[in-house]
């Protein structure tokens, strides 16, 4: 592809100092005495209504230097004016957003060259009289090509005239198709791209995924700057990883031992805003910059195979250069440590009935990355559930129910029980054992039965202790639950839990454990969102199973479904303390109690179950009107529980393959959460509802979720 001789006039002759590949981040803080003043004029102070008048704003540096891009947001009296476009000429990309409030309209300018003082040129329709009174902009960010950064701007003292004539071309809105034509940018011919999913950029900046960094990258960062594009529900974008280039972060580029990789901002978020477009736009102009343009690490399956079967007896590492093929099921053996490097595929083989089995006081040590998951599935070339058997972990800690008829207790009168598919025993009286460390790991396509069994969980946690460490995990597609856990008190976070037949996540047999940030997304025939219950045999059995949950959305399928399975079931004795949580649209009710072991728990001095500060919205019904030991509605809907039958606000629940589950700045979800508690796990600053956090001005704010993950089929 190339540039008219116009465009690359204007790009290549950038006179910029290009980034160092020794510096350390592209965002060094700029001075008071520096930052940048706002502009406006107006080509009209006394039009009368019907009449049109041209607004321009800008921002402009002292002395000789001057802004490559900024971005904010015009606030107007909406009674007085009404927006009418902007003309479409010259060589400055300027992008307006007005599906914003009323009065708001959110702004982007860029020119590699530098911008004129006031770029950004709209025209209104007078409605009334005093039209300029409450017309200020608010500077959001701003920067230069040679990437000093800007975070604020002195007010404009007054509005000016026009510094040179309005333009003559018809206003109107428009688009990054709109640009690309003005900008004269023409593809030689087309290129044969071939399809990648989310999260396979070639390239760090190619956005598009068409192969190169180009004019159609900057205008795609733009857009997303801007409002104008969506961050996670366009499939054929990838501005999640390829986009999110700033700051640099050097050396490293994201490979597995890179612990600050490009795009991991200062206080550990990723965003896609005015620092990743200059570096793209940098590099598009023939200025090399770090990162931009480099290989992303960690997106190609490796070639060799290595087939594993039987019992693990000492010390293996599975490297990220080898597919890992599980024949029947593998175990790790009791004091064995297998250690799974990021980036490495390991497939069961359906024939054999493939699965990982980690016996108690065996540990599984797979740390992936955000760029390199670790991904376990099948070795089918074509996919479904059940394909292979999944990952078990058998640990130490405490049950509330034994091995029925044999006594069921270790030697220390702790209760233990038989693992999935009988490879020994599990529980005992290790409150803190741990079976290792599961982090950025995608589970896949699980559940085959073992021989005589019912369908397995893609992830199943039996008596594992709170030493363990489940972090950024994703099952999805499992024939039985996404995640079981059977006792024990291991904590989680960040789970997403993705069209499981079974239920999403399902507990039993006394699980303590806590959890944050915790999605459900149930499939069109899965199951129970969430399905808490307590003993078997004993529904009062204890340890009472009481989890503590904060931060949990549960979504139902996109389409609906055949069943009518609740979002959140408590039974047969089962407790739970869940709060800041969204139960969107699941597939039956929202929430049930069902059992008069659970419905006793959820009233009284020390009730075991605490649903509070909860959105529930397009249920059928929000809350069960079941005839049983509870009234589902009358206890949620207690003031004291501040619980809202309200639409949370959700940015793209119910895009498929790559759902956006962030509330909208100003959604219902954004706020009114509670502190979680401050006891070394939760993170208490985490006070808005569901699993992920508001989505911020602009909605650049990259979720957790996004990259590694994959959402419905």
């Amino acid at each position: 592809m190339i540039y008219s001789s116009r465009v690359t006039a204007l790009l290549l002759a950038i006179a910029v100092s290009g980034c160092n590949r020794d510096v350390a981040a592209p965002r060094p803080p700029s001075g008071p005495d520096g930052q940048p003043t706002i502009v406006l004029q107006a080509s009209q102070f006394t039009a009368r209504p019907g009449e049109r008048v041209v607004i321009r704003t800008g921002a402009v540096l002292p002395g000789t230097r001057s802004l490559a891009a900024f971005s904010g947001t015009l606030r107007f009296d909406a009674s007085r004016l009404r927006y009418v476009g902007q003309p479409l000429e010259g060589q400055t990309l300027v992008l307006v957003n007005p599906a914003e409030p009323a009065g708001q309209l959110r702004v982007l300018a860029y020119n590699p060259l530098g911008l004129p003082t006031a770029p950004v040129e709209l025209v209104f329709d007078v409605l009334g009289s005093d039209y300029l009174r409450q017309l200020e902009f608010q500077f959001s960010l701003g920067g230069t090509s040679d990437l000093s950064w800007f975070h604020s701007a002195s007010p404009a003292l007054r509005i000016d005239p026009l510094s040179t004539p309005a333009s003559t071309v018809l206003p109107r809105a428009l688009s990054s198709a709109d640009w690309a034509t003005q900008l004269q940018w023409t593809p030689v011919k087309p290129q044969a791209i071939p399809a990648r999913s989310p999260g396979q950029g070639v390239v760090y900046g190619d956005v598009t995924l068409n192969g190169t960094v180009d004019l159609f990258d900057i205008l795609f960062v733009a857009n997303l700057t801007v409002g104008l594009q969506p961050l996670l529900t366009d499939l054929g974008k990838d501005y999640v990883i390829a986009g999110d280039v700033a700051p640099f972060n050097l050396p490293g580029l994201g490979e597995p031992t890179d612990p600050v990789p490009p795009g991991l901002d200062p206080d550990g978020t990723h965003t896609i805003d005015l620092f990743d477009l200059l570096p793209i736009g940098n590099e598009v102009a023939g200025v090399d910059q770090p990162v931009v343009g480099e290989l992303i690490p960690g997106r190609a399956i490796a070639a060799a195979r290595a087939v594993v079967s039987g019992t693990i007896a000492s010390n293996r590492t599975f490297f990220r250069d080898s597919v890992y093929e599980l024949r029947g099921r593998v175990d790790v053996a009791g004091s064995v440590r297998l250690t799974i490097e990021s980036g490495t595929r390991i497939e069961g083989d359906g024939a054999t009935r493939g699965a990982l089995v980690v016996r108690r006081g065996g540990r599984l040590d797979a740390r992936g990355t955000r760029l390199s998951p670790i991904i376990f599935t099948c070795t089918a070339p074509l996919k479904s559930r059940g394909c292979w058997g999944g990952v078990v972990l058998n640990g130490f800690s405490l049950l509330n129910n034994g091995i029925p008829g044999t006594g069921g207790v270790d030697v220390m009168g702790c209760p233990e029980r038989t693992s999935i598919g009988n490879p020994g025993l599990y529980g005992g009286c290790l409150v803190q054992d741990t079976s290792g460390v599961l982090r950025y790991v995608r589970i896949e396509f699980a559940g085959m039965a073992p021989q005589g069994q019912g369908p397995a969980p893609g992830l199943a946690l039996l008596g594992t202790g709170s030493g363990t460490a489940i972090d950024s995990v994703q099952v999805r597609e499992s024939l039985g639950d996404g995640l079981f856990i059977s006792g024990g008190t291991v904590d989680l976070r960040a789970i997403i839990l993705t069209d499981n037949l079974g239920a999403g996540l399902s507990w039993d047999d006394g699980w303590v454990g806590r959890g944050q940030s915790l999605i459900v997304q149930q499939g069109s025939d899965g199951r129970e969102g969430l399905l808490g219950s307590d003993a078997a045999m004993a529904y009062s059995a204890r340890p009472l199973s009481q989890p503590q949950l904060y931060g949990v959305t549960v979504i139902g399928p996109p389409a609906g479904g055949p069943t009518t399975a609740p979002g959140i079931l408590l039974h047969q004795g089962s407790g739970g303390i869940i709060r800041n949580l969204i139960v969107l649209r699941p597939s039956g009710s929202g929430l049930d109690i069902n059992n008069a072991e659970s419905c006793a728990l959820a009233s009284g001095t020390g009730a075991a179950i605490k649903i509070d500060h909860a959105i529930f919205f397009g249920g059928t019904p929000d809350f069960s009107d079941d005839t049983d030991c509870i009234d589902e509605a009358a206890y949620a809907q207690l003031p004291a529980r501040s619980n809202r039958q309200i639409d949370p606000g959700l940015l793209g629940p119910f895009v498929s393959q790559s759902p956006d589950l962030r509330p909208t700045a100003v959604g219902a979800a954004a706020a009114g959460g509670l502190a979680p508690p401050s006891d070394g796990f939760f993170d208490v600053t985490n006070t808005w509802l569901g699993a992920v956090p508001p989505a911020g001005l602009g909605s650049t704010v990259i979720p957790w979720y996004a990259g590694w993950t994959v959402g419905w089929p």
